[in-house]
């Protein structure tokens, strides 16, 4: 799921990216980045479900959210969140401080 925000950071809208398999979805972080230029949405989050009902990120949850992260940054787009949702819980990489640590990576890197 996409959350498009606005500019006072409100969602704007919401739309489904890609609709995965019991144990797998592959959205393409080019059609989260199409569709937030489409909408011209300044910022965005994204969430998506663990049937398992485990909210802890798998590695591929990991790598999907920093790339993610960087080509929102490469846009002009704010990223502030990958939220994973299981079992009446949820997993918020921004409230665990990675989405920061994402950032302060990538900028070290330059």
């Amino acid at each position: 799921m996409l959350f498009l925000l606005n500019r006072r950071n409100a969602v704007s809208d919401t739309i489904d990216i890609d609709y995965g398999t019991v144990d797998r979805a592959n959205p393409y972080i080019r059609d989260i980045i199409q569709t937030a230029i489409k909408y011209n949405a300044p910022s965005i989050i994204v969430a998506h479900n663990h049937p398992s009902g485990s909210v802890i990120p798998s590695n591929d949850d990991k790598a999907f959210t920093r790339s993610l992260m960087m080509a929102a940054r490469a846009t002009g787009i704010s990223f502030f969140d990958h939220i994973i949702i299981g079992d009446n819980r949820y997993f918020s990489f921004a409230d665990e401080g990675l989405i920061e640590e994402y950032e302060m990576r990538a900028i070290r890197e330059l």
